[in-house]
């Protein structure tokens, strides 16, 4: 079993057809699209995962090991050290000296790192080496060069967007005393661990075929629902905050509204719904219709949409 693992034979994924194979290259091709090869995701993807992974990381652990994860999240994010780790790592120059250097090599040669960008199949590997030999030997135009470059920056930079969370998380759990093995598995599991496939069973083989991010969001589904059953009262905690930040943040900004003009007033409301209900927005004084904009995780964008909805009808706001 644990061979034909390795090999991608347990993989739902995989199949001997050429027209799902086709199929499935093309549906690849937008989830690189959409996430991977997209600059804006570089910003989005590090926001929601930073918000849903403290969320988490309060949750399941105790106070000690949540102030840790936070200074270690804050400082990983302040010095903009993630670009930094993964360009010393591939260029070999890490310093085992430095704790974080050394924890970092610890994190990716165990496995620690898992995201869209990384996940890579045997037929990548043997794609990825045909095309190396064939560059090696023929060579390859500098055009060809540039256009590869600009994409290699960007899977490289949200490559290092993914690894913030799951990185500090390794990090913190082996300054608790954890060792390698339980630190990969709390880094691997803090958001979705694209590592998993799942069976396939139940019809998921062809739904997660048939939908971009299925099994993302399947795992996402399942993982909350453990959160809820293990820790119910944190969790509900949690959610009621952030259900209660939907519901002030309507009255916050008509205090930073009445800052400017009072042209400004209507700014907030405005703005499309699913905006202001998937999005802590934020207006900016003094500015022409300018807002801050702060995406939410998918598990937390429903408990602060009802707050959000609850104060826009009882501003007479509500337009369905």
């Amino acid at each position: 079993r644990a061979a034909q693992a390795l090999n991608g034979m347990t993989n739902p994924d995989v199949s001997k057809s050429k027209a799902r194979e086709a199929a499935q290259n093309v549906k690849n091709f937008m989830a690189r699209a959409f996430t991977s090869r997209n600059p804006a995701f570089i910003i989005s993807n590090s926001v929601r995962d930073v918000i849903w992974a403290g969320t988490a990381v309060a949750t399941k652990e105790d106070a000690e090991y949540t102030k840790q994860y936070t200074k270690n999240v804050t400082g990983v994010l302040a010095k903009f050290k993630l670009p930094r780790l993964l360009r010393k790592f591939r260029n070999g120059t890490l310093d085992m000296n430095d704790e974080i250097e050394r924890y970092f090599d610890e994190f990716l040669r165990n496995g620690g790192e898992t995201g869209f960008t990384q996940v890579l199949t045997v037929e990548d590997y043997k794609k990825n080496i045909a095309r190396f030999t064939k560059e090696a030997e023929n060579g390859t135009k500098i055009s060809k060069k540039a256009w590869r470059g600009l994409w290699n920056g960007i899977e490289f930079l949200n490559r290092s967007a993914e690894d913030i969370t799951r990185f500090t998380v390794y990090m913190t759990s082996r300054q608790m005393g954890r060792s390698i093995e339980r630190s990969v598995y709390d880094a691997k599991e803090i958001t979705v661990n694209f590592n998993k496939k799942g069976s396939g069973e139940m019809g998921a083989k062809y739904l997660n075929f048939a939908y971009i991010f299925f099994n993302a969001t399947i795992q996402s589904l399942a993982n909350f629902g453990k959160l809820m059953a293990r820790h119910l009262g944190k969790m509900a905690a949690a959610l009621g905050t952030y259900s209660m930040m939907g519901f002030l943040m309507p009255v916050i900004n008509a205090a930073l509204m009445a800052l400017g003009d009072d042209d400004d007033e209507e700014n907030y409301w405005n703005l499309p719904e699913w905006v202001r209900r998937n999005n802590i927005v934020l207006f900016v004084p003094w500015t022409e219709k300018g807002f801050i904009t702060i995406p939410l995780p998918h598990e937390i964008r429903p408990f602060y949409g009802m707050g959000e909805n609850a104060m826009s009808a009882l501003l007479g706001k509500q337009t369905t």
